[in-house]
């Protein structure tokens, strides 16, 4: 049962245990074709109205927390294609205004008015009542603010109530009731909808509650609630002008009262009931001018309930009402046949049955000769209008659910009739490219829907495995959903009955068929089908989503040597996408590219440069931090020292670190720029700090940290930096332009750069681990500190909330920076909604920012906006992998699964093409690249170490 706190309305299905509706053998049971309980989100969700209008269904209630003297209540009105799923249109509310009783009606204009009253109280006392009304745009999907009704001067108290208006030949009539009178409804009209003038007062004492009708001959019927005296209902009617009535009172009271005329002239009354046993219920009714009362359908209902509104729509009867039988008090709807068998013969069409199902040829039948049998496969309901028309035996190719109804001229429809046909048909075992694992995979989504069609419109949080159809995973209570796939395996061949249980809406498929159909807004209500299967793996899938209340969902299954379980987790896998094979295989084509790029230094230090072979005849400082970030591990403890001591003994003077060092010791610390530039690299220090941490992390030799511990704060300190922002900076003008990130070093950025402010911070917290190793603590944390100080302007200077991501400086080359924006997120700068609004980014516009695993430094489109290499190569639209680890491990936030298949799509084009420096279309350039193979793996790692933490 749903217990989400907001108004809920519900179909139940004759297929659902006829004892939630009437006795099997009862008229009224087999009038009844549905029930369906579709909103009830509030504590309270009661006063419902109904009406049909271009193609849709719109029903209006109230929300709140009580029946009465509430300050709280609100006005919803929602919609639905086909009268079972139905979304919220608009939710209207007032201030210190209890609204109330909204009622629906058309404008000649073919807009939607919605007359709300208005109650407003001080304390626990009603002090005045305010008719408002709220018209729809032409497309009936937004509404305007409730404003104040105009009435007439004559008539106007303060406390008047316009219950419900009626439009008829382009003119509103409307019942006000006045309880300070005791003559208290009184008649008026409109032609806007807003201001009303009188015509008359109704002659009946202590009135209230009025629905006013039209017959074809222009009469109007009153049907009106009192609440003075026996409390007897009146009905009425008039000739126009409609200022003399003839009244009759009725043997019953009247609650919330509705009134629809058929074509035939017959009229139907939708009222609460009002029994000695004081057992309420909503019921419909036959009545007449005459004053005649005659009960024909009790509704499932008790309690608090009633205030029903009807609707005709082939030759159907569509009745909303609220009712507190089930637990809350929650909106309904039911959908009753026309109601004909009241006034003709009473015995229901006999139901259609299965003559015949074997080998997928079904036939069907009927005792009675003259019925015709309407049947539909698709899961929709038959009518007597929709649907095949039955006239011979038709084919199934595999178990199918199927509805039927049958009719006979005189009698009253069948009941509908579910029932699965060609359970007997084989369903062949799936062919399987690839490794099955263990478990499902499921898709979290959150957001309100009221079917599982909806499901992949709403933002998908997150994806993962588990070993069974649970939703355990979920993180609210309400308003979210899941897709769960993978594969069952079938012990044996058999026949196999499948059930499924939810609350709310469920779908179950087997290899890409909709086997079992419990959708829809509901309670918790189990549905099950029967299906033959071969022996082996087969394709299942769940859709499932929550609304509000109670949470619910459970696959189980029964078959010819088992009594019904739930599935076993040893029977559920998924298909195993290589992720962890391609991991595996780029950790071993890392090391193989960084060992076979190893050369020796004129000094015999054993250098790596960026690319094997003959593309890079130098050993870059930042190529070989990004392999010691990615695959340390491929180095040896010698090879590792003496690399760092090498740059650390070519900084210049200043402090400056290095681009990178020529075979024969020279230093370069700008590209092109020769040895011992003016301006070295923004980024060579950090660098030298990053190659010093991971040296020591492996190695723990602190006599060489200990030896070179000052020259790395010194490198540090030689960083330009903006003394306000205390970001990364690249002065304007020649003489002291550096060069910002090497791998952007033909993009002039200049202003606080991001990227090497990135860098500043990280390479801030390993100096700081360091001095920390050696007992330098005070120092220790005041570079903490300044990691902080520098991270916190990270987020406030180069933030651009509205795209989602960081900008790459703040005064040449601003664009924003697909790269850096991973980075951030990588190392933990960039805050929690920050990262999500990155990850989203990425999973919103991957197609324009990857390429075959590999990572764009720009979003789709955008260049920088001064380069000195053409558009789409190298830095400036082409695509890197350097970069994917980052990418990944921010994706992986909102996207797993694509997360997952980035790396396994890079690592294939690895295995084709080579991991080259980048890539764009069919252009590769520079194969072998160390840091295409080794850098994205630190990535990785950390993406699964923080999976199995969660």
């Amino acid at each position: 049962m749903l217990k989400s706190k907001t108004t809920i309305i519900v179909f139940l299905l004759l297929s659902i245990s006829p004892v939630i509706l009437l006795s099997q053998n009862t008229p009224e049971h087999n009038v009844i074709i549905s029930v369906d309980r579709i909103w009830d989100r509030a504590a309270h969700n009661a006063f419902t109205s109904l009406i049909y209008h271009n193609n849709k269904f719109y029903c209006s209630f109230r929300e709140s927390s009580g029946h009465v003297s509430d300050i709280n209540g609100t006005i919803r009105v929602i919609a639905s294609d086909d009268g079972q799923n139905w979304y919220s249109v608009a939710h209207l509310y007032e201030r210190d205004v209890d609204l109330r009783d909204p009622q629906l009606s058309v404008t000649p204009d073919n807009r939607i008015m919605l007359n709300i009253g208005g109650s407003v109280y001080v304390g626990r006392k009603l002090v005045k009542m305010l008719p408002k009304v709220s018209f729809s745009d032409k497309f009936g999907k937004n509404f305007s603010t409730p404003q104040n009704i105009r009435i007439d001067k004559k008539i106007k108290t303060g406390k008047d109530w316009l219950w419900r208006a009626t439009w008829h030949k382009g003119t509103a009539y409307a019942g006000i009731y006045q309880t300070s009178k005791e003559k208290s409804v009184q008649l008026v009209k409109s032609e806007n909808g807003i201001f009303y003038r009188y015509i008359t007062t109704f002659d009946v004492i202590g009135g209230n509650e009025t629905t006013l009708r039209f017959t074809p001959e222009n009469k109007m019927v009153a049907v009106v609630r009192r609440g003075k005296g026996n409390s007897h209902g009146y009905i009425g009617s008039s000739e126009s002008p409609y200022t003399q009535w003839t009244w009759k009172e009725l043997d019953v009271r009247l609650g919330g009262p509705d009134l629809i005329i058929l074509p035939d002239g017959k009229m139907i009354c939708g009222t609460r009931e009002y029994p000695h046993d004081y057992k309420e219920k909503t019921i419909l009714a036959s009545i007449t001018e005459d004053g005649d009362f005659t009960k024909l359908v009790t509704l499932p209902s008790a309690g608090d309930c009633s205030y029903p509104g009807i609707v005709l729509k082939d030759s159907l009867l569509y009745i909303s009402y609220y009712s507190s039988h089930e637990e809350k008090t929650a909106i309904y709807l039911a959908k009753t046949f026309n109601l004909n068998w009241a006034y003709e013969n009473m015995t229901p069409t006999p139901a259609p049955f299965v003559k015949s199902d074997k080998d997928g040829r079904i036939e069907l039948a009927n005792t009675a000769d003259n019925a015709e049998i309407r049947y539909t496969i698709d899961g929709s309901i038959p009518t007597q209008s929709t649907g095949f028309t039955y006239k011979k035996s038709f084919t199934v190719f595999r178990t199918t659910q199927l509805r039927m109804l049958a009719w006979q001229p005189g009698h009253p429809v069948s009941k509908i009739v579910p029932v699965a046909i060609g359970s007997d048909i084989y369903q062949d075992e799936q062919k399987i490219d690839g490794d099955l694992a263990y478990g499902l995979n499921y898709q979290y989504f959150e957001g309100e829907v009221s079917q599982t069609t909806e499901i992949e419109k709403l933002p998908k949080i997150k994806i993962g495995r588990c070993s069974k159809f649970s939703i355990n995973q979920q993180r609210r209570n309400e308003n979210f959903a899941f897709i769960f796939d993978g594969y069952i395996r079938i012990p044996k061949d058999g026949i196999y009955t499948f059930y499924l249980k939810s609350n709310d809406g469920s779908l179950l498929y087997l290899d890409d068929f909709l086997l079992i159909n419990n959708d829809g807004p509901h309670g918790i209500k189990e549905e099950s089908a029967v299906v033959s299967l071969r022996k082996g793996f087969h394709k299942v899938a769940v859709k499932y989503f929550q609304m509000g209340g109670g949470q619910v969902l459970s696959v189980s299954w029964k078959g010819a040597e088992f009594e019904k379980i739930e599935i076993p987790t040893t029977l559920l896998f998924h298909k195993d996408q290589g992720f962890s094979d391609a991991v595996s295989w780029l950790e071993k084509e890392a090391f193989r590219i960084i060992r076979a790029s190893k050369r020796t230094m004129n000094d015999g230090t054993a250098a790596f440069p960026p690319q094997v072979g003959i593309g890079y005849e130098a050993f870059w400082l930042r190529d070989y931090a990004y392999t010691l970030e990615g695959s340390a591990n491929s180095y040896s403890d010698k090879e590792l020292v003496d690399a760092c001591k090498l740059f650390v003994r070519k900084m210049r003077a200043d402090g400056a670190g290095v681009d990178c060092i020529k075979f024969d010791g020279t230093p370069i610390y700008k590209p092109g720029f020769g040895t011992m530039g003016v301006n070295p690299v923004a980024d060579g220090s950090q660098f030298t700090v990053a190659v010093a941490w991971h040296v020591y992390q492996k190695t723990k030799d602190k006599k060489f940290l200990k030896a070179i511990i000052d020259l790395l704060v010194k490198t540090m300190n030689a960083v330009p930096r903006n003394s306000n922002t205390h970001l990364v900076y690249i002065f304007p003008g020649k003489k002291q332009d550096r060069c910002p990130y090497g791998f952007t070093d033909t993009i002039s950025k200049q202003g606080d750069v991001l990227f090497c402010s990135l860098l500043y911070v990280q390479a801030s917290r390993q100096l700081s681990d360091l001095l920390d190793a050696l007992g330098r603590t005070n120092e220790a944390k005041s570079w903490k500190n300044e990691s902080e100080l520098v991270a916190e302007s990270i987020r406030k200077i180069f933030w651009d909330y509205q795209t989602g991501l960081f900008c790459a400086a703040t005064l040449r080359c601003k664009e924003h920076d697909i790269w850096g924006s991973a980075f951030a997120v990588y190392l933990g700068i960039a805050d929690e909604k920050q990262s999500k609004a990155i990850a989203s980014y990425f999973q919103k516009n991957y197609e324009h920012v990857v390429q075959k695993g590999q990572i764009r430094h720009l979003p789709g489109g955008v260049y920088w906006e001064q380069a000195s290499c053409k558009r789409d190569t190298y830095q400036n639209g082409a695509y890197w992998a350097t970069p994917t680890g980052w990418f990944v491990y921010t994706l992986d936030l909102v996207d797993p699964e694509l997360a997952n298949q980035t790396v396994i799509d890079m690592v294939n084009d690895f295995k084709k093409n080579g991991a080259n420096e980048w890539i764009f279309d069919t252009k590769y350039k520079l194969p072998n690249y160390l840091a295409s193979a080794s850098l994205p793996l630190a990535g990785i790692r950390a993406m699964v170490e923080r999976r199995k933490k969660s």
